[in-house]
């Protein structure tokens, strides 16, 4: 064993350097005739090589190996050992071979890259040329004209000065299918409205995609084309099954006229789209013709809708949730609130939801959207966890369009499970609007909903399309009267008139009727001598941050202030 040297600091380079010397020497001793054979006593010199290797120089080490390996040979009367540590040569050697090694692995890697680069190169240039090549196919999927043969067509029909109508059909719920369902659903709803438009066109129009989400029909003339647009739009209103679940796609339909609306193929296809996302500034979704003095507005709404969909994308929620009180008039105790939601906006500033609340109908976002808010409503009663909420009445407004799908009661209780938030105490708004769907399926899924607990409430009641059909088929719980019959119920006799008469025949069908939009001590004396029980609006209490109002509720401030008592 060689002794003397400290093998915590020894350069592991040194040892392998040893070894190297030390081998050929006993080789060359076990040679020779004349060399002593060793006994069963005679010592060996053994080395300890470490694992590591370093090219690190120590001068005074070697040394230190050159001494051992003397004192070694005297040990075992071994001469040539004792010249061993003249093989031990300098690191420089070693060095140099290193340095050229890593040079030529440098250049090998180099040439790599470079080799790499220029095969990708290769495929872009490929990319490119089978893109440009597929801009004059079909659409893949649906196998219509993309935007390339469909632009190559009208420049033909407007050389020629035909006129040409464009119907832009925007699907947004597509974008929502494809993201909840995944691609594959999206296309085969892609290849069923394909389908719905090549029977309608027949040979006369000329039907093409331009995106995922957008289709195209141009037609020669313009013979009444708010007419045939509604004809698309009733074609495409009925449901797509998909893997045997129905899905209603209704687009927005936008409509542009050659050449009062656009003498190119890409001005008409602006002005169409233009069109299209006019429908997003309307009341309803009936189709739109270009109108120059409209496009304002709604280049607003189509931001706001892009806007929207980006917000919808993110994990916490864009918008703030208010809570309005409701009290028992007769008692002035809290009985519930309503959830609301203000948008404060970077470039906007506060948007009310009287503007991105039709936004978000237009462009077919509202059902995501009372997704988030009921998650987020619940999330907040579960966090307080107060006992007080057990026993008051949550109120969430909600889409008609819910009423399309079957699976929203399962996907409610889910959410009402997972939050440990019982249905009784929730209840779920829908506006008159109601009488547009499909009357049996909507008397099916409010059914199931009463069954689990969940209270009904036709909100806005008398403002458009009440029918007293609807308060007998359908299993509501409460009539909230519209704010057009509190504005004038102080002075007027025949809106006090209708009020008691609502309020009379709710009490004999079992309905409880609240009056929102109280602002003045006198609306709410006329109301409480008419004997409606529950009441809504500024001078009960305004919207507050949701957290402010249920820690003001564990403060047990349940009952309503006395001074509203008097007049402000």
């Amino acid at each position: 064993m060689l002794k003397g040297i400290d093998k915590t600091k020894a350069k592991p380079w040194l040892w392998y350097l040893l070894v190297l010397a030390l081998l050929p020497l006993e080789g060359a001793g076990a040679a020779e005739d004349d060399a002593p054979v060793p006994s069963a006593t005679t010592p060996t010199a053994m080395i300890v090589v470490p694992s590591q290797i370093s090219l690190q120089s120590d001068g005074a080490l070697l040394g230190d190996v050159r001494d051992a390996v003397v004192a070694s040979a005297r040990r075992v009367d071994s001469p040539r050992l004792s010249d061993a540590w003249l093989a031990l040569e300098s690191p420089d050697a070693v060095v140099a071979q290193r340095q050229w090694t890593w040079r030529a692995f440098a250049l090998a890697l180099a040439a790599l890259v470079m080799a790499v680069l220029a095969i990708w190169l290769a495929r872009w240039r490929e990319r490119k040329r089978r893109l440009k090549r597929l801009a004059l196919r079909n659409d893949r999927v649906t196998d219509l004209p993309g935007r390339v043969l469909l632009e190559q067509r009208m420049q033909r029909f407007m050389d020629d000065v035909y006129a040409v109508s464009l119907y832009y059909l925007a699907f947004d719920d597509l974008r929502h299918l494809r993201a909840q369902f995944g691609v594959e659903c999206a296309d085969l709803a892609a290849q069923a409205i394909a389908e719905r438009l090549r029977d309608t066109c027949g040979g006369v129009c000329y039907p093409a995609r331009l995106s995922d989400d957008v289709f195209v029909v141009m037609a020669t003339g313009a013979p009444a084309p708010l007419a045939m647009a509604a004809r698309y739009q009733e074609l495409l209103y009925a449901p797509i099954e998909v893997h045997g679940v129905p899905h209603r796609l209704e687009p927005r339909i936008g409509i542009a006229v050659s050449p009062e609306h656009g003498k190119t193929p890409m001005a008409l296809l602006q002005a169409a789209q233009d069109a299209a996302d006019q429908v997003l500034a309307s009341t309803g979704a009936e189709p739109q013709l270009f109108k120059l003095d409209l496009l304002k507005t709604a280049e607003r709404r189509r931001f706001l809708a892009e806007t929207l969909a980006d917000a919808m994308e993110q994990e916490t929620p864009f918008f703030e949730l208010y809570l309005q009180p409701q009290y028992r008039l007769a008692t002035r105790q809290l009985v519930g609130a309503e959830a609301l939601i203000r948008w404060q906006h970077a470039t906007f500033g506060t948007i009310s939801p009287g503007e991105f609340i039709p936004v978000a109908e237009a462009s077919h976002q509202i059902v995501p959207l009372d997704e988030k808010v009921f998650d987020t409503m619940l999330a907040w009663l579960a966090r307080y966890e107060l006992p007080q909420t057990q026993r008051l009445v949550w109120a969430i407004n909600l889409s008609i369009r819910h009423f399309d799908d079957h699976r929203f009661t399962d996907w409610l209780l889910a959410r009402c499970k997972h939050y440990g938030v019982p249905p009784q105490c929730i209840e779920l708004e829908v506006t008159e609007h109601v009488a547009t769907q499909d009357l049996s399926q909507v008397r099916q899924i409010m059914r199931t909903l009463r069954l689990h607990g969940f209270r009904l409430v036709l909100d806005d009641f008398g403002a458009g399309y009440t029918s007293l059909r609807f308060l007998k088929e359908l299993p509501f719980t409460k009539v909230k009267l519209d704010k057009v019959y509190i504005d004038a119920i102080a002075d007027d006799e025949r809106s006090q008139l209708l009020v008691k008469g609502i309020i009379d025949l709710a009490r004999g069908l079992g309905l409880t009727v609240v009056a929102e939009g109280i602002e003045t001590q006198e609306q709410m004396d006329v109301l409480r001598g008419l004997g409606c029980p529950i009441g809504q609006g500024y001078l009960l209490g305004r919207p507050r941050p949701v957290e402010s109002f249920l820690w003001r509720l564990s403060q047990h401030q349940e009952t309503l202030p006395a001074r509203t008592a008097r007049a402000r």
